[in-house]
């Protein structure tokens, strides 16, 4: 785990497009972050998605446990079976818990998404500031060259690499009303 840092440009997609948008992997949910890109709302659409519901799955299988957290693993138990889930690590003596896939509690829910272009991308560079301040935490997103050089000066000012890497990167792939900066 580690910050990135994208310029994304959004697409358009036509109604098919967005049946299938799932296979491009270039898509983003937006309803945390909607409202501060209201200016490419015409990019927004629709779609329904599923999501695992790992607290209603630990109440069915009786784990009273906290979870400390969770991965995707391939658990072979001979030659012939095997099975994909997710393995648990339970608060206590390191103790953890796979879990098949078919075994975990789904729902549906609408979401809003976007699909976008990645015109630009950096990993990491930002001073401790950034995470004091919880701009990573807090769904950053940065739709103004203003704010996006405010956060150059404030944030990727640690030492010159990191501040040349952000302009060259970063700033330099921006163009304002065509694309937005996200942090995650």
């Amino acid at each position: 785990m580690g910050l990135d840092i994208d310029v994304l440009k959004p697409i358009k997609l036509s109604k098919e497009e967005q049946d299938k948008f799932f296979e491009s992997g270039n898509y983003l949910e937006v309803d945390d972050i909607k409202d501060k890109l209201l200016i490419f709302s015409d990019f927004f659409f629709k779609k329904t998605q599923e999501y695992l519901n790992f607290e209603q799955t630990f109440k069915n299988l009786g784990i009273t446990e906290k979870c400390n957290g969770h991965g995707f693993k391939r658990e072979v138990e001979d030659d012939e079976n095997s099975s994909m889930g997710v393995i648990f690590f339970l608060e206590g003596e390191k103790k953890t818990r796979f879990i098949k896939l078919e075994d975990i509690v789904r729902f549906d829910k609408e979401v809003t998404m976007i699909h976008y272009e990645s015109v630009g991308y950096q990993r990491k560079g930002a001073n401790k500031l950034f995470y004091d301040n919880k701009e990573w935490d807090e769904g950053g997103c940065i739709t103004t060259l203003e704010k996006l050089n405010e956060h150059w000066d404030k944030y990727f000012s640690s030492d010159n690499e990191d501040r040349n890497n952000f302009k060259r990167n970063i700033i330099n792939k921006f163009i304002e009303g065509e694309t937005f900066v996200i942090y995650w």
